[in-house]
C-alpha cells in the first residue's frame, strides 16, 4: 500500500486531469488486489477442506486400527492358562472395541451431517458406507468378548446392520449384513428369526443384478454367493 500512497501524494500537486488519472490508476491496482485476494482465499479454502478430509480419513484409519488391535487379546485368549489372565485379554478387547465403536459413531455422525448439506464427496461416501457396517461388525465382536453384555451388544449389533442394509440396499457387503444377522439370532436362540434372516438374504441376491458385484467393496461374485 506504500507505493499507492505515494502515487497519491505525488498526483495532488497537479492539475484535477492528473487527480482523474491517478484515481483510474488507483482503481485498476485495487482491482488487482482484489483479485490477488480472491484467488489467495481460494487456495485457503481448498488447503482447509483438504486438511479437514484428511482428518476424516485419519479418524476413520483410527477406528479400523482400534478394531484391528482387538485381534491381539484374541488370539492370546485361546492359549491363556489361568481364568484371571482370560478375564484381563477379555477387558482389554471389550476396552479397544468400545472405543473403535465410539470413534466409527462420531465419525458417521460427522459424515451424515454433511451429507445433509451436500458437502459429501466420493471418499466421504466411501467412508460414510464403511462406518454403517463397520460400526454393526463392532458391536457383533463386542458381543462375543464383552463381559455381562453380550445378548444387548447382539440386539445392538441387529439394529446397526438393519440400519446399513436400509441405506445401502444394492451394496454387497448387505448380503454379509444378514449372514451376521442370522448369527446373532442365533446366539440370543432365536432360531426361527435366524432363518428369516438367511432366506431374506437369498432373496436379495436373487434380485441383485450382476453388475453390483463389479464393487471394489466384495471379492465374491454372485455365483459365489450362491
Amino acid at each position: 500500500m506504500a507505493d499507492i500512497k505515494q502515487e497519491l501524494d505525488l498526483e495532488e500537486q497537479d492539475e484535477p486531469a492528473g487527480k482523474a488519472g491517478a484515481c483510474e490508476s488507483l482503481s485498476a491496482r485495487l482491482s488487482g488486489r482484489k483479485s490477488q485476494i480472491e484467488v489467495g482465499l481460494g487456495g485457503v479454502a481448498q488447503m482447509t477442506l483438504g486438511i479437514i478430509w484428511y482428518t476424516i480419513e485419519a479418524r476413520y484409519l483410527l477406528a479400523m486400527a482400534l478394531q484391528i488391535s482387538s485381534e491381539l487379546p484374541r488370539w492370546k485368549l485361546e492359549t491363556a492358562e489361568t481364568e484371571n489372565a482370560r478375564l484381563e485379554l477379555r477387558r482389554t478387547m471389550q476396552t479397544l472395541l468400545s472405543q473403535a465403536r465410539d470413534e466409527f459413531r462420531r465419525l458417521q455422525a460427522d459424515l451424515m451431517h454433511r451429507e445433509e448439506v451436500d458437502w459429501l464427496d466420493k471418499l466421504g461416501q466411501r467412508l460414510l458406507r464403511n462406518c454403517f457396517f463397520e460400526i454393526a461388525h463392532t458391536y457383533y465382536l463386542l458381543a462375543g468378548y464383552s463381559i455381562g453384555l453380550g445378548s444387548e451388544n447382539y440386539d445392538k449389533a441387529i439394529v446397526a446392520y438393519g440400519s446399513a442394509t436400509n441405506k445401502y440396499p444394492r451394496d454387497p457387503q448387505v448380503l454379509l449384513a444378514y449372514l451376521q444377522m442370522a448369527n446373532c439370532y442365533d446366539r440370543l436362540g432365536k432360531p426361527a428369526d435366524a432363518r428369516s434372516m438367511l432366506e431374506q438374504a437369498k432373496v436379495i441376491l436373487k434380485q441383485m443384478p450382476d453388475d453390483v458385484f463389479a464393487s471394489p467393496t466384495t471379492n465374491w461374485t454372485k455365483q459365489q454367493w450362491q
